[in-house]
């Protein structure tokens, strides 16, 4: 029978593929927000998963393998796909919670400590989705406000026009496992993987939260799966 901490270990996975030097910022923020849980004897493990990387993603991640603070595992994929990327971190995922971070991104530093004591606190944890109350985009300057899904008289009607929370999420292994995310067919007009697994996470009676006090900061790229996205008008991939 397990420890209790070993009840609230942690996989941190950073989704990475074109990134470059940029990967190295964001696995510096993954180690600050880490620090306070490994403190306190709370199991992490780090896993950098990189689809499709360029020759200059990979080198920083040889980089980061000499210089990080903790082991790591490397996962080299080849689906070209974000979704599908997310969905291998989380069959290889040995923790019980997980938390997503992309390579380009930014966790602030109480991000995981401020997310673990709100999981403490429930008497139903692993039915919660956490995300940062405030998402803040740069260099474009832009603020969003995660709301909590109680807040909300209609939340499924709301999702419906808009997407409320990015997919930087943090959530008990097995809600990943049972609602993996659906597959980007922007060819076929269809995609916003993240917007999907909310609509149909929501849907199932899962409640996504806003956690006081915390944000995420979110890079936006011109050459991002976003962008791409809102460029080629493509939809919501149906929840069905």
């Amino acid at each position: 029978m397990g420890s209790i901490k070993e009840h609230w270990g942690f996989s941190l996975i950073v989704n990475g593929h074109r990134e470059g030097p940029l990967l190295a910022t964001a696995f510096a923020s993954v180690e600050q927000a880490a620090s306070p849980l490994v403190a306190q004897g709370i199991p992490v493990e780090l896993i950098l998963c990189l689809d499709r990387p360029d020759k200059y993603t990979l080198e920083v991640a040889k980089i980061l393998r000499q210089r990080a603070r903790w082991p790591f595992r490397l996962l080299r994929l080849n689906h070209g796909d974000l979704a599908l990327a997310r969905n291998s971190a989380v069959r290889a995922a040995r923790q019980p919670w997980l938390a997503f971070l992309d390579g380009d991104d930014l966790w602030a530093a109480n991000w995981l400590e401020a997310a673990l004591a709100l999981l403490q606190s429930e008497e139903t944890p692993e039915q919660l989705i956490l995300h940062p109350r405030y998402n803040i985009y740069f260099p474009e300057p832009g603020i969003l406000v995660s709301p909590d899904q109680a807040e909300l008289d209609d939340p499924f009607g709301v999702l419906l026009a808009d997407n409320l929370w990015t997919a930087l999420s943090l959530a008990h292994r097995q809600v990943y496992r049972r609602y993996l995310y659906k597959p980007n067919r922007l060819d076929e007009g269809f995609g916003y993987e993240d917007w999907n697994w909310n609509l149909r996470t929501v849907a199932a009676g899962l409640q996504h939260r806003g956690v006081p006090n915390t944000c995420h900061f979110l890079r936006r790229q011109p050459q991002s799966l976003g962008q791409r996205s809102q460029a080629l008008g493509v939809l919501v991939t149906p929840p069905a």
